[in-house]
């Protein structure tokens, strides 16, 4: 949550290019999933960790490209499986989805 807070500071640009690590990437994919049935608190890593693959990949097309490539696009559609009817998740996978989409296409 905190990150995805640093991303909206003037420092996003710099954070964004230290998110470039495929290590880091890999993660923030791995916390959009989860092979249990989701509680509140994987519930929230979830949540957060689309947060902020949407926001390091705004404006950012290696990023985006790079979270594509980590399997951002196949987590979102099992966050989207799993949240069926939570609409905080759909906005949160739509804005990251959009991202992506303008810095890739």
């Amino acid at each position: 949550k905190k990150l995805y807070g640093w991303l909206w500071s003037a420092c996003a640009p710099q954070l964004q290019d230290w998110l470039e690590d495929p290590a880091l990437q890999e993660a923030l994919v791995a916390g959009m999933v989860s092979k249990t049935p989701l509680g509140a608190e994987q519930r929230e890593v979830a949540l957060w960790a689309c947060h902020v693959v949407a926001r390091a990949s705004r404006e950012h097309p290696r990023n985006a490209a790079a979270f594509i490539q980590a399997g951002a696009i196949v987590a979102s559609s099992t966050l989207m499986e799993n949240h069926a009817v939570d609409v905080e998740m759909h906005l949160a996978v739509a804005t990251m989805l959009g991202y992506m989409a303008q810095c890739v296409s």
